[in-house]
């Protein structure tokens, strides 16, 4: 037993925690500042507009995550009755956390290329956590792109291509089977698939570049 917690809680599994705990706070917090500045202040309310981590955490998506590591956050609600636009504003709020999730994975690139160039210093640690922060940055955005309820991908599907798509984004049945869909891509393996080979071609980015 404690053979098993000491090998959930070494350092480079903390680096890894650490580095998804930010992307999916920087994820959140995308989502309620996008949706604050379009005049929506449910977020504001429910004290949701911050950086801190433990206001977007989800208890079982953080158990997830240190057993499995596979995890995500509490979403962020919002209410586009508020929006003077409601199918721009909402689309721009749908897009805002797989935006701010690529920002990050480019600007954990850029301090990982500085940090490799330092002189006379063994910044081994700092660099595995950006090289995750940057991974798993993808990672976070990749799998909210898929198009199917409730992750923002199906969210902004349907807000470009359908006429009237507010009644299908607050239909809580297709939320279930959207999730019971996606429970059967990651049990044949085909969301690990997708997501690996987008990791792979961010990776191999890092190395053209000179960040790894």
């Amino acid at each position: 037993m404690f053979s098993f917690i000491d090998r959930l809680f070494t350092l480079d599994n903390l680096l890894l925690y650490g580095a998804l705990l930010l992307a999916f706070t920087i994820h959140e917090f995308a989502h309620a500042w996008v949706t604050d500045k379009l005049g929506d202040p449910t977020p504001r309310y429910l004290k949701r507009l911050t950086l801190n981590p433990l206001r977007h955490i989800d208890l079982l998506g953080l158990l997830a995550l240190i057993i499995f590591r596979v995890g995500w956050g509490k979403p962020v609600p919002i209410n586009h009755y508020y929006y003077k636009n409601p199918k721009r504003d909402l689309l721009l709020t749908s897009v805002a956390g797989v935006s701010a999730n690529l920002a990050l994975a480019l600007i954990a690139t850029l301090l990982l290329i500085i940090v490799n160039r330092l002189p006379f210093l063994n910044l081994f640690y700092l660099q595995q956590f950006l090289v995750y922060v940057g991974i798993y940055s993808i990672v976070l955005m990749l799998f909210n792109l898929l198009p199917l309820p409730p992750l923002d991908g199906f969210k902004a599907f349907l807000l470009i291509f359908i006429p009237r798509p507010f009644r299908y984004l607050e239909d809580q049945q297709m939320n279930f089977y959207g999730i019971l869909i996606l429970i059967v891509m990651l049990y044949t393996g085909f969301i690990s698939g997708y997501i690996g080979f987008g990791v792979e071609l961010f990776t191999t980015f890092l190395y053209a570049i000179g960040a790894l």
